[in-house]
């Protein structure tokens, strides 16, 4: 079982998306649910064009294909086909992964020493200020205190400003036109995605601007 990285609202937005129900659906229809994640492609493709479109993975190719209206051609294979198999997503539809989120192990403390910040409530908080405890950064949780499982329904490649408005809805960004006041919803919410994928990646060589190829991974919410 393989480790996924998650922030505190994505791990909100997880936690308001119904187990063991595809496609995904909102325990609360008032809130944000999540059933999509994007992360860069790693080292990004060279030789894809703008305006060409990829092939899903279908778990019976070890590479993605590069379709143009020229010619068919596969992510940066240098000439040699058997060099594109590094394009393999790192998850497969069908894998089982489990979400890393900040976290704490506290002990003595119920229920069974382990704290979530995305479900710590103001009390909660303020709690561990009297106590002097502090957050684990959710690189550091191990598998055996993560509570939220997720099953890889599907991937697929494309540019990261391919993004669609029911795709901001399934990465959880349905309501932030709370923080932006423009008054136009999906000018909103491209704002609030840019901004949080900016603040992920822009030191990293990935901005909004730079419009990265991405894995796209539908996400269904397991019970484990």
């Amino acid at each position: 079982m393989k480790p996924i990285l998650f922030s505190t609202k994505m791990v909100q937005s997880l936690l308001n998306t119904k187990p063991d129900v595809w496609p995904a659906q909102p325990i609360d229809e008032a809130k944000p649910f999540k059933s999509q994640t994007r992360r860069a492609i790693k080292p990004q493709p060279r030789d894809a064009p703008e305006g060409a479109r990829v092939d899903p993975y279908d778990g019976n190719r070890e590479r993605f294909t590069v379709w143009t209206r020229e010619r068919k051609m596969c992510l940066d294979c240098g000439g040699n086909v058997k060099g594109a198999a590094h394009w393999k997503p790192p998850f497969l539809p069908g894998e089982i992964l489990y979400a890393r989120e900040t976290w704490a192990d506290i002990p003595e403390t119920a229920p069974g020493n382990l704290h979530y910040r995305a479900s710590a409530t103001e009390g909660d908080l303020a709690w561990f200020r009297e106590n002097n405890w502090k957050w684990r950064p959710s690189i550091h949780m191990p598998r055996e205190a993560a509570r939220l499982f997720l099953e890889v329904k599907a991937v697929r490649a494309e540019r990261l400003r391919d993004i669609t408005a029911s795709d901001k809805i399934a990465e959880g960004f349905c309501d932030c036109c709370r923080s932006y006041p423009c008054g136009e919803k999906d000018i909103c919410d491209e704002q609030c995605f840019m901004k949080t994928w900016d603040s992920i990646y822009v030191g990293r060589g990935y901005s909004w601007g730079s419009n990265p190829w991405v894995w796209v991974y539908e996400l269904g919410r397991v019970e484990r």
